[in-house]
């Protein structure tokens, strides 16, 4: 089965950053279309980096999840995920659910998501996307779900990346 990532963040959107979370939120209920929500977002943007994106296996686990979709915050056998119920990293925002929110004005994107991480995923998005949808630096935080498991000392242990605005989008 593998081992899964938690991973969060929240963002304080750009311009491109509003339009795209927008159309993946439009985009994302539409449960006829068979191609990822990324996929679907790249076409209608044109962008090279999108389109690079969307083309990663597991694009769309971030910010939906891989195995907890929806308004749930525990998994089929019932476990709490770390990252629920926890203080944003950018405001007074707490993270109730696996999947991603927006502050009221929606210009702030809250994503806590999970995912199998195999092919560097996270990193992937936290250099190729992040950075063209943000407007000021963001910290997000990723987890492996082995070391949540550690009876001995339950203390979650994050690693922090820090994603820097970049213009180019």
């Amino acid at each position: 089965m593998g081992m899964y990532t938690a991973i969060k963040f929240s963002a304080a959107l750009n311009d491109t950053g509003r339009a795209v979370v927008d159309f993946l939120e439009k985009a994302r209920p539409d449960t006829t279309n068979q191609k990822a929500t990324w996929q679907v977002a790249a076409e209608h943007f044109e962008f090279s980096w999108l389109s690079d994106w969307a083309k990663v296996r597991r694009c769309d686990f971030i910010p939906w999840g891989s195995y907890t979709p929806g308004y749930r915050d525990l998994d089929d056998v019932g476990h709490q995920h770390v990252l629920v119920e926890t203080p944003s990293t950018t405001s007074d925002h707490v993270f109730r659910y696996i999947r991603p929110e927006r502050s009221e004005d929606g210009r702030v994107w809250h994503v806590s998501s999970e995912l199998k991480n195999y092919e560097n995923e996270i990193r992937n998005f936290c250099e190729n996307v992040l950075p063209r949808i943000i407007a000021e630096p963001c910290t997000v935080y990723y987890e492996y779900e082995e070391r949540r498991y550690d009876y001995d000392d339950p203390t979650p242990e994050y690693t922090t990346l820090t994603v820097m605005p970049q213009e180019d989008a």
